[in-house]
């Protein structure tokens, strides 16, 4: 079974430090991490409501908390297998969400309702693997040209995208 502890260098690696650019509709990210995600965790935990320079300055055992509770357990990636598959699917869940959710739903041919179960895991894990890790390449691909197409200032992380997207490698 996949392990979070060995997605984390990689989104690491493509996720820098505060960004707050006017052409991102994630707004205000800390390491990736969008200030809406934020403000919904601190929530779930009970905690005041923060602020984007609590975001900012957020530490890297609360990034990792994040990571962990908002992310890789809402995709229920410890049940998946194998571990390259685990983190191209993180990584996409990491930029696009529910898109992603769906999107491997539509991959292995289950019901597309955005939420990753039973059903979707199976599928997921019973598939040819290195034949869906070059499905889901091709999907973030197209994902990529479909919310470009919807809004044209988001051409400016194409090669980003891009090249995150090509640095993710099939290990069996």
């Amino acid at each position: 079974m996949a392990d979070h502890k060995l997605a984390i260098p990689k989104i690491r690696k493509w996720e820098g430090g505060w960004s707050d650019n006017a052409n991102d509709p994630g707004g205000a990210t800390m390491c990736g991490i969008t200030f809406d995600t934020f403000i919904g965790y601190r929530m779930k935990k009970g905690l005041p409501k923060p602020t984007k320079d609590d975001l900012r300055n957020i530490s890297l055992t609360e990034w990792m908390a994040v990571f962990k509770e908002e992310y890789w357990d809402e995709f229920k990636a410890d049940e998946i297998q194998n571990q390259s598959i685990a983190n191209f699917l993180i990584d996409w869940f990491w930029m696009s969400f529910h898109n992603a959710s769906k999107g491997i739903q539509r991959i292995v041919g289950v019901v597309v309702d955005g939420e990753i179960g039973a059903k979707t895991i199976a599928a997921i894990n019973s598939t040819d693997q290195a034949g869906l890790f070059n499905q889901i390449r091709a999907a973030r691909m197209a994902y990529y040209d479909t919310i470009i197409k919807k809004n044209a200032k988001l051409e400016t992380f194409r090669n980003g995208w891009l090249n995150r997207l090509n640095d993710y490698k099939y290990e069996p």
